[in-house]
């Protein structure tokens, strides 16, 4: 994937699908995804939208969201995971969480 580039309209109608607290701006966007009114991780992106992201940058915005590659690029950015499908990966990821503390 030498040439990946990932929209930055595309990123950001994704992580609308998140379950999440107000977004808070500034320098940049950033909000607490949050599921059952438990806090499970802070994510942040860029502002400008004009540039695209590239890959280490969706990469770091990924892993703050505790979803696979494949969940992230191929249901959330892509569309298909989203409303409940989406809630319920989030209640499995607070149950491994839980287990792991």
């Amino acid at each position: 994937m030498a040439d990946f580039t990932l929209k930055y309209h595309k990123l950001k109608t994704g992580l609308d699908k998140l379950p999440k607290e107000e977004i808070r701006k500034g320098k940049e966007n950033n909000f607490w995804i949050v599921v059952d009114g438990k806090e499970i991780d802070f994510v942040t992106y860029p502002k400008d939208h004009s540039r695209d992201i590239s890959k280490g940058l969706a990469g770091e915005i990924r892993k703050r969201t505790k979803l696979s590659p494949e969940e992230f690029y191929n249901g959330l950015i892509k569309c298909p995971l989203r409303g409940e499908r989406l809630l319920k990966r989030y209640r499995e990821i607070l149950k491994e969480q839980e287990k792991d503390n």
